[in-house]
C-alpha cells in the first residue's frame, strides 16, 4: 500500500491586508496537523504586485481610481486534511443555496450534488444547513451531518473546513457585483484598509471644502464636541454611505446644504490650484518629518487612508506657505539694505536700533533674543540667556537706585523699538545665516558702549521709577 503523503500545492492570490491572517490560518493548520500526526502545511511568498480599479463618478464627474496591493502566495499540503481513523474531509453541502464547496484539489462525487438532508451516522434526514463530505482510505465516502461530525470523526472537521475555505473567499477579487460594491468596500474608515486613491481627488475635494469652510484640525474636532475635523468631512464627501438609504439620505442633505455645486469654471479653478498644491509640495525641503510626509505623498501621487490626514493638510499648509511668502514679500519691500556685516570671529561696532526682541526657548532653556537694525538697515542678531547689555557702570548705579536692572534695560528696547532711538555696541560676529530670505549677522559677546549715558539720555531710567 502507498504510505506516500499526498501533497497539495495551491497558489493563493489575496490583497496585502489580508497577508497577517493568511500567515494565522496557515499556523492552526500547523496546529491541526500537529495534533492529528499529519505533516504541517507550509507556504512561500511568491509575488507582491499592484491592481488598479475603476468606481462610480466622483463629486467633480471623473472616473475615480483605486490601487491594491496584492501578495501572491504557494502554499503546500501534505495531506493536511487527513483526520483521524484514515478519514479525509472533502467538502460540503450548502442545503439552503444548494452549493457544493471542496477542500483543494478534491472533488465531491456527483451522486452527492443536490442529495438529500441526510447523515450516514445517525441514519436520519434533519432539516440541516449543511452536510459534511468525508472519504477513507479506501476510498468510501460518506455524508455525516454537523452534530455528528465529531462523534464520527473525532475531530472538530467543521472548524478546520471554515479555515480551509477562508483561503478561496480570502482571493475572491473586488468588484464582482458591480460598480457600487467597490466605494462600498472603500468607505470604510478602518486605517487599515489596503488600497490608496490618488492624491488629486483627495487635494481637490479638500480645496472645494476649504473654499467654503474654516480649517478644522483633529486636535480642535476631538477638543469640541460635536465638531467634525476637514479629513472627516472630506472623507465623507468622497465615499458616501452605499447600502443604507437613511444614512444615503443625510449624506445627500449634507452635500446640498454644505458643499456648493461644480460648474466648470470652478472644476478648473480648482484642478489648477491643486496642480499647484502637488508641485509645491514636491519641491519642499524637508526640514521636518510633516514636510518629508507631504513631499512623500506628492511624490507617490496615492495615499492610503492611513495617512490620509496628511494628504488632507496640504491645503491648508500650501495656504499658509503662499500667505508667508506675500508676508515675507511685503517685509522684504520695507527692507533699506539686506547684506550681511562683517567676518565671523571680528569684533566690531555698530551702531544700531531695537527691531524686535523676545523671550526663546532653546536646548539649555530660555533665552533672550533681541534683532537689532543697522543704520544701513542690515539685520543683526544676538542671543543670550538674560544677559544684562549696559555695562558694570550702568548696573551698579540701578542697584543704588533701587532698581531692577533687567526692567530698565527692558524699558530701554521698547523705547528704542518705538522711537528709532540709535545707539552704538561692540560685538563679535558669530555668523551668518538666513531666515525666511533675510540675512542676519549674528552676534555675541554683546554690550552697549558706555550704556549708563544711553540709558539717561533716552529716559528709560526716569520712566522706569515713575511707572
Amino acid at each position: 500500500m502507498n504510505t506516500t503523503p499526498e501533497q497539495i500545492q495551491t497558489e493563493y492570490t489575496i490583497p496585502t491586508f489580508k497577508v497577517p491572517e493568511f500567515q494565522k490560518k496557515v499556523k492552526k493548520l500547523c496546529k491541526i496537523a500537529k495534533a492529528t500526526g499529519n505533516p504541517a502545511p507550509s507556504f512561500e511568498l511568491l509575488d507582491i504586485f499592484t491592481k488598479e480599479y475603476k468606481t462610480v463618478l466622483n463629486i467633480f464627474g471623473d472616473e475615480r481610481k483605486y490601487t491594491v496591493e496584492f501578495a501572491k502566495y504557494k502554499v503546500d499540503m501534505l495531506d493536511t486534511f487527513k483526520l483521524p481513523d484514515d478519514w479525509k474531509l472533502i467538502g460540503i453541502i450548502d442545503h439552503i443555496e444548494g452549493m457544493v464547496r471542496t477542500v483543494p484539489d478534491q472533488t465531491i462525487p456527483d451522486r452527492y450534488r443536490g442529495s438529500e438532508n441526510y447523515c450516514d451516522h445517525c441514519k436520519s434526514r434533519r432539516n440541516r444547513k449543511e452536510t459534511f463530505i468525508v472519504k477513507d482510505k479506501n476510498g468510501n465516502y460518506a455524508q455525516i451531518g454537523r452534530q455528528c461530525l465529531i462523534k464520527y470523526l473525532g475531530f472538530d472537521g467543521d472548524r478546520l473546513f471554515k479555515m480551509l475555505e477562508w483561503f478561496s473567499v480570502a482571493e475572491t477579487d473586488f468588484g464582482s457585483t458591480g460598480d457600487d460594491e467597490y466605494d462600498r468596500w472603500f468607505s470604510d474608515n478602518s486605517i487599515k484598509q489596503p488600497f490608496t486613491i490618488s492624491v488629486d481627488e483627495i487635494i481637490m475635494t479638500t480645496a472645494h471644502w476649504l473654499n467654503n469652510h474654516g480649517w478644522v484640525s483633529g486636535k480642535t474636532a476631538y477638543e469640541h464636541e460635536g465638531m467634525a475635523s476637514t479629513a472627516s468631512d472630506v472623507r465623507y464627501i468622497m465615499f458616501p454611505p452605499y447600502g443604507y438609504k437613511e444614512a444615503m439620505e443625510g449624506w445627500e442633505d449634507f452635500m446640498e446644504r454644505e458643499v456648493i455645486k461644480v460648474t466648470p469654471d470652478l472644476k478648473e479653478a480648482l484642478e489648477n490650484k491643486t496642480t499647484a498644491i502637488i508641485e509645491w509640495a514636491k519641491t519642499l525641503d524637508p526640514k521636518n518629518d510633516y514636510l518629508y510626509n507631504l513631499k512623500t505623498i506628492a511624490d507617490n501621487g496615492e495615499c492610503s487612508f492611513k495617512y490620509w490626514g496628511f494628504a488632507v493638510s496640504m491645503v491648508s499648509a500650501y495656504d499658509r506657505a503662499m500667505g508667508q511668502m506675500k508676508e515675507y514679500a511685503k517685509k522684504a519691500s520695507a527692507w533699506t539694505s539686506n547684506e550681511f556685516v562683517g567676518e565671523p570671529k571680528e569684533r566690531l561696532d555698530f551702531v544700531v536700533s531695537i527691531d524686535s526682541y523676545g523671550m526663546y526657548e532653546g536646548m539649555y532653556g530660555s533665552g533672550l533674543r533681541v534683532n537689532f537694525k543697522d543704520e544701513e538697515g542690515n539685520a543683526l542678531v544676538w542671543f543670550s540667556s538674560n544677559t544684562f547689555i549696559m555695562g558694570n557702570d550702568a548696573e551698579q548705579h540701578l542697584y543704588e537706585l533701587d532698581l531692577n536692572p533687567y526692567m530698565v534695560q527692558e524699558r530701554f528696547f521698547d523705547k528704542s523699538k518705538a522711537d528709532g532711538t540709535m545707539f552704538a555696541i561692540t560685538a563679535t560676529v558669530k555668523k551668518h545665516s538666513e531666515f525666511k530670505g533675510r540675512k542676519q549677522t549674528v552676534l555675541t559677546r554683546v554690550k552697549v558702549i558706555d550704556g549708563l549715558t544711553t540709558l539717561q539720555e533716552c529716559g528709560a531710567i526716569n520712566e522706569t521709577v515713575s511707572n
